[in-house]
């Protein structure tokens, strides 16, 4: 479910970004990286299509913290600061199972910021995992994954893009 919501964010990006070429009007993203000789420079639209694939290709190989900052930045996101906290910590979990068989490093506590990753038991009750300890999955940890998913995709279907305009 975590790389189907990094392709959602893909997508949304893409999107975003074609629509800003359309109006000729720059996000407020710090860069994005192309390589120019890709691009196709017949005409406008090839223009056009050739950036945004290049600039959708350079987003997907972003961390999903620079994928969060930059679509804030193209959508008109919410201050919703503890879904965004508890969907990072979900993408963390999905890490750890995928990379490390679950088991939870000083390094994935120190980048989520916390003293221990809290997930649940199937009964709904908080359960902490330390350094060295194996993470364990419920039905409520993914209800609480899908949840979020359905909260935080909201904010990306918001028409209006933050961007600045020309001067």
């Amino acid at each position: 479910m975590i790389q189907e919501w990094h392709r959602y964010l893909d997508a949304k990006f893409e999107r975003a970004i074609a629509e800003l070429l359309k109006k000729r009007s720059p996000p407020k993203i710090r860069a994005i990286s192309v390589d120019i000789k890709d691009i196709d420079w017949s005409k406008l639209s090839s223009v056009r299509e050739s950036f945004t694939q290049q600039a959708t290709e350079w987003f997907s190989r972003r961390g999903y913290d620079d994928k969060i900052e930059i679509s804030g930045k193209l959508y008109a996101f919410a201050s919703r600061d503890k879904v965004r906290a508890r969907m990072r910590m979900h993408v963390w979990v999905r890490n750890i199972f995928q990379h490390k068989q679950g088991l939870v490093r000083r390094d994935d506590l120190r980048r989520l910021r916390l003293e221990a990753v809290e997930l649940r038991d199937e009964a709904g009750v908080p359960k902490s995992f330390k350094e060295g300890q194996r993470l364990t999955l419920s039905r409520k940890d993914i209800d609480d994954l899908v949840r979020l998913v359905q909260e935080h995709s909201v904010d990306l279907e918001r028409p209006t893009m933050d961007v600045e305009t020309p001067e």
